[in-house]
């Protein structure tokens, strides 16, 4: 039987449509995942199989394809999942499958061998960093960077730990509650070492490609980012429309290729995040898979009429993948969040039909909720589609005060 793998899934939309798309198609769909219950149903549900095994572990990955390779025809191996992404490249190329060079999904993955890539042929779309191992060093190196600079960790996703360093005293706090990490939100080991970025209030945007087997990079568009207020020093993306169309969308994609280029990022989808001042672009992040929040899996396709998600599939299968957009329309999503620290108490949709608009929440009643510091903290959102991107937002923005939320306080949460 012809078989899909899928290492891990995504939680936000893209990873329960690529397996019941699969499904759809004829195939057999297995599941591998080292815990099964940090998914909701809409993705379980979808799998025909899972297999629960230590996803971390490439050895016991292979071994665990290896059996499934005895009973069915291994087609694909794919991850919807962020911080999977170089876990898959390996196992699919092990089995000769299509996917993704291993390194540079590593090298894409851990954000400071980003930037030593990026200093080596392309230091002009790079941000000015450095690597402290210890808070004397980040000390030392802050002077040069400058008060306030960015402080991240090497390897995680969601905006976790990514925090707006305002002066010597958070920073301190910052290296005291992070440094000691061993292990990321996924239970990967990591390495020491925190990254600190030269923070540049400029606008930002992401740039969503996809590129098959050895085939032509398409690039499927611009999307505008907005986060919530940053004055707690957190980057909490609480918007996006796609597409963006403007004058700066030629220097951005021009940075975007340049960077992809360096890192051999060549195959799959790829979600970049750019800053631009004027003529000046620099490379945030190079995430090599789908965009998240629902952008790729959602806004990309209700206004271009293309399934980026079955592309997706497509290449994973060893298939040639053309873009050809059918519409020429503009999509955006605006997520609710917490006012402050507390339970949510209600959640309430909005009962009137609006004509292409949908309301989903991801937190339930009884949830512990908090003033926003990274992307999980989202509670409620809504998707709205319009003649442009830019109006789509404004739509989704207005429908969104719609959505009636209670929170009963609490000193923490």
């Amino acid at each position: 039987m012809e078989t899909i793998i899928f290492i891990e899934s995504s939680k936000t939309g893209a990873g329960a449509m690529a397996i019941d798309m699969a499904n759809r198609k004829g195939y057999h769909t297995i599941l591998m995942t080292r815990d099964r219950n940090i998914y909701t149903d809409d993705v379980t549900k979808s799998a025909l199989q899972i297999i629960d095994c230590e996803t971390n572990d490439l050895d016991i990955l292979i071994k665990e394809v290896c059996k499934i390779k005895s009973k069915f025809d291994i087609k694909a191996i794919i991850t919807m999942a962020d911080m999977y992404v170089p876990q898959c490249a390996y196992v699919a190329s092990y089995f000769g499958l299509a996917g993704l060079d291993y390194q540079s999904a590593r090298n894409a993955r851990n954000k400071y061998n980003m930037r030593r890539i990026l200093d080596k042929n392309a230091s002009n779309i790079n941000i000015r960093y450095f690597l402290a191992d210890n808070i004397d060093i980040a000390l030392k190196q802050s002077q040069s960077l400058g008060f306030p600079l960015v402080a991240k960790l090497q390897e995680e996703n969601n905006s976790f730990a990514v925090k707006l360093i305002k002066d010597t005293e958070e920073l301190v706090e910052y290296f005291r509650t992070y440094s000691k990490r061993d292990y990321n939100n996924s239970q990967q080991k990591t390495p020491r070492g925190i990254l600190l970025e030269e923070f540049l209030p400029w606008d930002e945007y992401s740039i969503e490609t996809i590129q098959g087997v050895n085939g032509k990079r398409y690039v499927m568009g611009v999307t505008k980012k907005h986060l919530v207020d940053f004055s707690q020093g957190h980057f909490v993306e609480q918007g996006h429309y796609f597409p963006y169309v403007g004058p700066e969308n030629k220097l951005l994609i021009e940075a975007t290729n340049k960077a992809l280029d360096e890192l051999g990022i060549n195959f799959g989808a790829a979600h970049t995040e750019c800053k631009i001042r004027g003529k000046e672009v620099k490379i945030v992040e190079v995430n090599p898979r789908l965009a998240g929040n629902k952008i790729g899996s959602h806004l990309i396709s209700k206004s271009t009429g293309v399934c980026v998600v079955e592309k997706i599939l497509d290449g994973a299968l060893g298939k040639s993948i053309i873009w050809a957009p059918c519409l020429n329309k503009g999509a955006a999503i605006f997520c609710l969040c917490a006012d402050k620290n507390g339970t949510l108490t209600e959640i309430q949709l909005p009962l009137t039909h609006h004509p292409d608009a949908f309301f989903a929440h991801s937190k339930s009643v009884g949830a512990c909720v908090r003033v926003p510091q990274d992307n999980d903290d989202r509670i409620a959102e809504v998707i709205a589609i319009s003649e442009t991107g830019e109006s789509a937002y404004r739509r989704a923005k207005t429908l969104a005060s719609e959505i009636r939320l209670s929170i009963a306080a609490t000193e923490e949460a």
